[in-house]
């Protein structure tokens, strides 16, 4: 383990300096690097599949609709959502 990443500024920094060679990382950060030609591929496991949601999902502190803020949650992890999420192409 070379170092936990606190922004994607320092993911791509670490991958195209050579000094990582594998992250955890959102698909459309990935897909970006890859669409301007940066030194870096991605992929998702094929006989896994990858969990999906929009990026900062969560719930407000406070917020005035607790029950429909954790239904909306529940949908976006729902399997069946989730297995529809993990066939559609992006790439």
């Amino acid at each position: 383990m070379l170092t936990y990443w606190t922004s994607h500024d320092q993911v791509i920094q670490l991958l195209t300096s050579g000094q990582a060679w594998l992250t955890p990382w959102t698909a459309d950060r990935g897909i970006y690097q890859v669409s301007v030609n940066a030194p870096v591929d991605l992929c998702v496991p094929v006989k896994e599949g990858a969990l999906t949601t929009p990026s900062f999902t969560g719930v407000a502190k406070e917020t005035k609709n607790p029950d429909l803020a954790s239904a909306y949650l529940n949908v976006l992890l729902d399997p069946e959502i989730q297995a529809k999420d993990a066939s559609a192409k992006t790439v």
